[in-house]
């Protein structure tokens, strides 16, 4: 029934094909309208900046619609209104990193590149987690209809999630995510900027550590929550400041989906920062456990420490592509396994097993990464 009704809203929302595509429209959305970040953004800055002729339409939901801050050449529309309909139907490029619903029957005159939102070898998504369903790849094989091509951080992720997660056997671009193209240069400008919105001091020798869990899974009662056993922030900060013998400053990014949020002990809180990037870029040391901004950030070679007090649960519901046995990075799975692995962290041993994986997946993130992508595209119009 579901399959049926998506079909016959799909017919219905083709009234919009009277409308002629717009070629020098570019059509963005971020995590379904939730922000204007991530990789969308690297590529609609990158059209600002070196093709102001084309138009840029971004969707964003009601509740973040009149305070979210863009450019002022971009019009903004809400998420599922008629203007939304339109401009989705009527752009020739569109860029997400998720998936639009099943119901927009997009042209195949029009591009549709998807970038995704991770890189890396971590948890399982779509049909290669331990809950796949009929419907979910009937989802798949539509989305893939009218997607033109996935961007792909490494080889390893083209073969993981594009094509055994998303059955996708479309075209793949090589160029490494936007949003990293930042961690291969030189910006100074962007550390002084972070560490002035925080009123950490610019020219001392401290450390920034950046704890960034990523979505945990739902209570018995449907509440997003941490594990019963959150990160002893005020242990670990001093565990730190033992093994670096300079002072550290600890900052929390929660996770954008978590309702229990808050961590207990002293802290730098970083979930309301814009860029998620800036902070990975400038930060030290990452904390996490099964976010893929640990793959974002070991481009840099950066100490990570992995903390999964239920490890033994993600494992088991959700699942994971590589086996954590053979993550390059140090796994606590209690404070006391964490603080041990903080304190005998050996930096030599680190790269040595960081770059070993990298050259394992055949990693393609590069410093042109954003000019890469938008190359494809250009390249692509001129077929249409």
């Amino acid at each position: 029934m579901k399959i049926g009704i998506v079909n016959f809203l799909r017919i219905v929302l083709r009234i919009f094909y009277i409308f002629p595509i717009k070629d020098n429209c570019f059509f963005f959305e971020s995590f379904n309208g939730k922000g204007y970040n991530d990789n969308p953004q690297y590529i609609s800055e990158y059209l600002s900046n070196r093709h102001k002729q084309y138009r840029q339409i971004w969707s964003f939901r009601n509740n973040i619609f009149k305070t979210v801050v863009t450019p002022t050449n971009i019009k903004k529309v809400k998420t599922g209104s008629f203007l939304y309909m339109y401009y989705i139907m009527t752009s020739r490029v569109i860029i997400t990193n998720d998936f639009f619903s099943p119901i927009i029957p997009i042209r195949k005159s029009q591009i549709l590149v998807n970038t995704w939102h991770g890189g890396g070898f971590f948890k399982k998504v779509a049909m290669t987690s331990k809950l796949p369903s009929r419907y979910m790849e009937w989802y798949y094989h539509k989305q893939n209809q009218m997607i033109s091509a996935f961007v792909a951080s490494s080889q390893y992720f083209i073969k993981t999630v594009v094509r055994d997660s998303f059955l996708f056997t479309g075209d793949t671009i090589h160029c490494g995510m936007p949003r990293n193209s930042v961690f291969f240069k030189e910006l100074p400008n962007v550390k002084e900027r972070l560490r002035n919105y925080f009123g950490v001091p610019f020219e001392d020798n401290s450390l920034l550590v950046l704890f960034a869990p990523t979505f945990r899974g739902c209570s018995e009662q449907g509440v997003l929550s941490m594990s019963d056993e959150n990160l002893d922030v005020k242990k670990v900060h001093e565990a730190f400041e033992v093994k670096y013998r300079t002072k550290v400053y600890f900052l929390y990014r929660a996770h954008h989906a978590i309702v229990n949020n808050k961590l207990s002990g002293n802290y730098l809180d970083a979930t309301a920062y814009p860029d998620m990037q800036d902070l990975l870029y400038c930060s030290d040391i990452l904390i996490s456990d099964y976010s893929s901004c640990m793959w974002d950030f070991g481009l840099m070679n950066k100490p990570i420490f992995v903390y999964a007090p239920d490890l033994q649960y993600y494992e088991n519901s959700t699942g994971f592509f590589k086996d954590v046995d053979e993550w390059p990075y140090p796994i606590g799975r209690n404070n006391k396994e964490l603080l041990d692995s903080i304190l005998s962290f050996d930096y030599s041993d680190f790269i040595n097993r960081n770059t070993k994986c990298m050259a394992e997946l055949v990693s393609y993130e590069n410093a042109n990464a954003t000019d890469l992508c938008v190359e494809w595209i250009f390249n692509k119009k001129q077929t249409i």
